[in-house]
């Protein structure tokens, strides 16, 4: 998963706590989205930002709180509606994680304390820099990741190259997904 402060998981209404979308124009305009809810205007169609999802399970709860468990595959999708032509709009994503001119933004973290028992020198997670990332059209493509076989520990260790011999040698020659 992600953190927002290294403990605690990002919520489905924390659009404008991390992020703004940028869009371009076709008369070279930039319009910046910074906030959910609201109905922004591009060369007269219109694209609403309503927050982030597939985060966690869902939650009947008009707000979630520190209890709030996201799914720890550490993908965040921002969720729009509006008209197709304004979508198309649409060119960066930015985690400016600081402040910038357009307001104060919370930085993202891997999640993964000290534990019960902490060692005051060591960092365990550290906040994210700056970073934008291009908005690539999947409207009329809607890209797929590709399927790999995930094996058990266990079941690699059955492979005949691993049984007596090298683990690592086996995982690395049979190039498999390992899952605890």
């Amino acid at each position: 998963g992600i953190s927002g402060d290294g403990a605690h998981f990002i919520r489905p209404d924390q659009f404008e706590d991390f992020f703004w979308i940028q869009a371009e124009l076709p008369d070279g305009q930039t319009v910046k989205l910074t906030r959910s809810g609201y109905d922004y205007t591009l060369n007269n169609y219109t694209i609403t930002i309503l927050g982030l999802a597939e985060l966690g399970l869902s939650n009947d709860e008009d707000r979630w709180d520190e209890c709030y468990i996201d799914d720890r595959d550490n993908q965040i999708d921002i969720i729009l509606k509006g008209d197709r032509i304004a979508m198309g709009y649409l060119s960066e994503v930015h985690l400016p994680s600081g402040i910038t001119e357009y307001g104060r933004y919370k930085p993202l973290y891997n999640p993964g304390g000290p534990g019960i028992d902490p060692d005051p020198y060591t960092p365990y997670t550290a906040p994210s820099g700056y970073s934008t990332v291009e908005v690539t059209m999947a409207i009329n493509d809607a890209m797929v990741v590709s399927y790999e076989d995930i094996k058990t520990f266990d079941e690699i260790l059955n492979v005949n190259d691993c049984e007596g011999g090298n683990v690592k040698e086996g995982i690395r020659k049979h190039g498999k997904i390992l899952r605890g």
